[in-house]
């Protein structure tokens, strides 16, 4: 017996691959139909190729999601070290505040005064000094600092005269330290007092014929102003007298910190914008220059640094400009010392 062999299946027509896409006549023209079978003949070794990638991204991901991790655990740590450092400062610098006493306190307590060696013996260690003196503030400065809303206030001594000396805004104070009692004050400043200096007048001047021994140098936001100093019986122990002279000049808009003066009367003066001053007063100035003026030594044509400050616009100069603080004057040897702000 022959057995019939089987017939072949039959191929789908391409109208009902079409239907089940849900497609068109051109959709299956364009061979959609053939790559779905492709892929789906593919088969379980593209499935396990997919899910391998699959793998391989996600302990990636986790991998670079815990570095991220640890690397914003390490900022934040760093951070709250800083933060730490900072606020122990700012505790220590209050802490700092609370224990420093105004000047004005110490210089009115009774510790203040004249100290001497008790024991001249060769070792310093056994040397002890005792209080021997004591002169306190006058009553009438220290009511007149505790009514007032003083804004700035410094004070400091004038040893040529015997004198100390307080400002209170524009308001100045003078006190023969070794008398304790009578004080001068002098409110004819209608500014802020920067700072005061003291100087004996220039011989050239004629001042001294006059009867003024020294010079008081008031320094303000706007102007310099000298004041004439006249004794009672000419002598620095008698009472002081402060007489307007015709000496003052602007300041252009620079806060003079320190005022210094040579013994040959020569005034120099330290700007907040780190130059160097001198303010010369003449009675007979030459022709074209004024009694008064100020002379600006740091950006002088014949140094190299203020050649080019005057040469270059402001914009195009670099550098720091430190204020002057301090200004010390060596007679012996004809030097004057200045120190700024930055120690330089």
């Amino acid at each position: 017996l022959s057995r019939a062999a089987p017939a072949p299946a039959a191929r789908p027509e391409m109208n009902g691959f079409r239907g089940a896409l849900g497609g068109d006549e051109e959709t299956s023209s364009r061979g959609f139909g053939s790559r779905d079978w492709g892929a789906r003949s593919r088969g379980p070794s593209y499935s396990s190729r997919m899910g391998n990638s699959s793998s391989t991204s996600l302990v990636v991901g986790r991998q670079e999601s815990k570095l991220l991790r640890q690397a914003n655990e390490g900022e934040s740590e760093v951070a709250m070290k800083r933060l730490e450092i900072a606020s122990k400062h700012v505790v220590d610098q209050m802490k700092s505040d609370e224990t420093s006493r105004d000047r004005l306190e110490l210089m009115m307590e009774e510790e203040n005064g004249v100290y001497q060696c008790r024991n001249q013996h060769a070792n310093a260690l056994y040397r002890n000094l005792i209080r021997v003196d004591s002169v306190p503030i006058p009553s009438g400065i220290i009511k007149a600092y505790k009514e007032m809303r003083v804004f700035k206030s410094f004070n400091g001594l004038f040893p040529e005269i015997s004198r100390a000396y307080i400002t209170m805004d524009n308001r100045l104070f003078l006190w023969n330290y070794n008398q304790g009692k009578s004080f001068l004050p002098y409110e004819e400043v209608d500014q802020l007092i920067i700072s005061v200096g003291l100087v004996k007048p220039k011989p050239s001047t004629g001042l001294q014929e006059a009867g003024i021994r020294y010079l008081l140098i008031v320094t303000t936001p706007v102007d310099c102003i000298l004041l004439g100093m006249e004794f009672e019986g000419d002598h620095v122990d008698g009472e002081v007298f402060l007489r307007p002279t015709q000496f003052s000049v602007p300041t252009d808009g620079v806060h003079m910190l320190k005022v210094a003066g040579t013994p040959d009367g020569r005034i120099f003066m330290g700007g907040k914008d780190g130059n160097l001053y001198e303010l010369i007063y003449e009675t007979h100035p030459s022709c074209f220059q004024s009694k008064c003026r100020k002379f600006n030594h740091s950006t002088s044509v014949y140094r190299p640094r203020g050649l080019l400050k005057l040469v270059l616009p402001s914009i195009l100069w670099f550098g720091t400009t430190s204020p002057i603080i301090d200004l010390v004057v060596d007679p012996a040897r004809h030097l004057l010392y200045a120190l700024s702000h930055d120690s330089s």
